[in-house]
This record gives structure tokens, sequence and C-alpha cells, in this order.
């Protein structure tokens, strides 16, 4: 296997989403940072002196059952044949100073933070969603085009949330009840189909005749399965708890992500906030919940009178990421934030963890800092996983590499 890097450039000016907090991914860390959110008014005068501190344990789904907890101790080296891009993973973080970058400009008016996504089709083949564009991007040419847009045409894609790949068809879920599909067998890729859903699709998984979509919504159902027509044939998993105040269902599930393993035919659900990752079988039932340990949960301050939820200050834990490998594996990114007071920095620590999902094992891989970031000023590299290889967000230079398999 030889290994080789490609520098992606991006504009600086565009990587801040908010003056205070650093855009670090498009995963629900980046959601969860920022400072407040407005999610509507409320003039009931009992209510405005009060707040909530939540998540509460006992309203997160299924907090009592026994769980299967990840083993933070078994060596990645332990597992039978692991994936390429597990074994390039792993040695990114054993070593990330020892591969030779090259460096490949890409001028587009992108950035690493909420509806960024990316995947590949080959190791020179990259699609990166940013800024709800889909752009294709030669690596061994370096010709890169825009494939889809922002708008509201039949062939744009507005408000995307997240890219998912199977066998060379592209799918993005969008916030104005659609999902898109791209034909990439050929160069360049070609839209196809937009189907509507009548709901607002946080997060989208595929499967042979249909997709799994996490609703944004304030549901108790939250996973819709619908055909590739858009009709929904069941609804089904877990949500927070709160009939009381339905948004907080609604504001928790912005940050979830649901994954479908078509070898074990398993549907998987997380919540950025919840130490839990949720498995459902081929009946849509819950077959086995997995837990992280010694996870520290974020202390978001909810006021019910302002209809608002402040972010933590807290040293907090959450789930970044989550990505099904072909072998029946779940690739699980755990992100630890720690506070230093006196400074007000942030310090970051991700770390990765591959699950079986066929006999219930788990290894962890490694991991990696980003210290002593400041308000506004994220440092350090982050890691993205795709098929063929690994796309490293340097925050320091402002550059994306992309370290292809081959």
């Amino acid at each position: 296997m030889s290994v080789h890097f490609v520098l992606l450039r991006c504009r600086p000016h565009l990587i801040y989403l908010h003056s205070l907090f650093p855009v670090t991914c498009f995963t629900p860390v980046v959601l969860l940072a920022i400072l407040l959110f407005l999610v509507g008014c409320h003039n009931e005068a009992s209510e405005t002196q009060v707040e909530i501190i939540v998540p509460e344990r006992e309203r997160i789904p299924h907090y009592d059952r026994e769980h299967i907890v990840v083993d933070q101790s078994r060596s990645f080296q332990e597992l039978v044949d692991p994936p390429a891009e597990l074994v390039l993973l792993h040695n990114y973080l054993q070593n990330p100073n020892e591969l030779t970058r090259v460096p490949l400009d890409l001028m587009f008016s992108g950035f690493v933070g909420p509806g960024f996504g990316v995947q590949s089709l080959s190791p020179n083949r990259l699609l990166i969603l940013s800024n709800s564009q889909l752009i294709e991007y030669d690596v061994s040419t370096h010709h890169h085009s825009t494939i889809a847009g922002e708008g509201q045409g039949p062939e744009d894609i507005y408000r995307a949330s997240d890219i998912t790949l199977k066998d060379e068809m592209v799918h993005i879920a969008r916030g104005d009840m659609y999902v898109s599909s791209f034909d990439c067998r050929e160069v360049p890729c070609k839209h196809i189909d937009a189907i509507y859903v009548n709901f607002r699709p946080q997060s989208a998984a595929v499967g042979e005749t249909h997709y799994t979509l996490l609703e944004l919504g304030d549901g108790s159902d939250p996973l819709r399965l619908v055909d590739r027509s858009g009709k929904q044939i069941a609804a089904f998993g877990d949500a927070y708890d709160s009939e009381e105040y339905p948004i907080l269902t609604n504001y928790f599930s912005q940050f979830g992500q649901v994954q479908y393993s078509s070898s074990t035919d398993r549907h998987i659900l997380s919540y950025s906030a919840f130490p839990y990752l949720y498995i459902y079988d081929s009946s849509l039932e819950l077959l086995e919940t997995y837990e992280l340990a010694d996870f520290s949960l974020p202390q978001f301050i909810f006021e019910p009178g302002e209809r608002s939820v402040s972010s933590p200050q807290n040293d907090l834990d959450m789930v970044n990421s989550i990505r099904v490998v072909d072998n029946g594996s779940l690739l699980v990114e755990k992100l630890s934030v720690s506070h230093i007071t006196e400074t007000q920095d942030q310090n970051y620590r991700h770390e990765f963890y591959v699950l079986d999902l066929k006999h219930g094992d788990s290894f962890y891989i490694g991991g990696h800092d980003r210290p002593g970031q400041k308000l506004g000023v994220s440092t350090g590299e982050q890691v993205f996983v795709t098929d063929f290889g690994l796309v490293i967000y340097d925050h320091d230079e402002i550059v994306l590499y992309w370290i292809g398999i081959e």
C-alpha cells in the first residue's frame, strides 16, 4: 500500500461560523459550540425565571438498560483483517508527521463547518460538500467542478446537511425536506433525482431499496424508513423524552447521526450529547446499545421562558461522528472538550474506536489532541475518514490534505 498527501486550500475568512467559537467540523461539535440557540418566543411570566440543566440522564433513551461498554484499552492491532482506511487512520494517529504531503490548491468558497462532508470514489476522486455546494475533485489532474450549487432549482441542493455514498451513487439530505441523488458511475457525477419526504432529514443512510433518515423534529420515533420514491415505510427509533418541552427533543435531534450496515442489516443511531449508540435490527427493533464509558454529559442551560438553550461551559464529551465500514464495523469518534478558566481556552481530544457489529467486540484505534484553542481560533489537525483515504484539516494553516490509499 502506498500513501500520498494532496493539499487542498480554503479561504481563511470562511473558517468561522461564529466570532466567538471555532468551527471544527460538519458534525455535531460545531453546532454544540454555538453560544446561543434561539428557538422561539414564549410570554408566560411564570417560566421566565426557570433554568433547567439538560440533558437529564433519566430522559436519555434507555439510560437504564444494560449496555455493551466500548473497550477503551483493547488495541486496534488485535482486530483481524482490519479495513485499509482504518489501518491508515491508525498509522496517521501514531505518526502524523512521517508521511509526505503533496500540496494541491483547491480554490473554493468552502469551510469545515456545518454541512461540510467528504466522500471518495477512488484514491484520486473526491466529492466535497460545503456551503450547500457539491464539488467533484480529480486528484490526478487537479481538475474540479461544481456538480450542484446552492439553490432551489431542480438540480440544486438547498440547506444540505449530510452526504452519503453507496455503489457510486451519492445522496444528500436536505433541510428543505428533500433527498438529492447523483450518479457518479461516470465522470462527472450527474444529478438524477430529488425526492420529497415531507419532513426535514438531518442525517441519511442508504440501503439497497430504502433510505434511513433521521428526522429533525420533536416526535418519539425519529428514524424514518422511506423507499426511493420518498414514501414512508415505517417510523422507529428513540428520542430524548421531553413531553413537557418537546422543543428539546428537536434540539438534540440536530446533533444526531444515522448509519446503516448492509452486511449486518442494522441501523445505528447516535446523539452527540449522549454516551449511547443504538443498534436496530432488520425488524426495526432495538437490538443492543453500546456505551462510551466515563462520558461527561454536556450541561446545557435551557430557559423555558425564553425558549433558548445556551452552550455548556463544563468539561464534556461528545459522540463527534460515526461511520459504517464495509465489513460490518462501526467507526466511532469521541470528542472530549476541557475548559481552562483562567485563559478561556478550550482543549480538544479526539479518540477513535471501532465496533464489530457482528460479534459485539470493540477496539481502541488511537487519538490526538488539539490543545490551547483560544475563543474563536482553532488549532491543530482534524481527520475525516472516507473509503479510500483520509481528509485532514489543518486549523493552523487553514488547509485540507488528502491522504489516499493506492
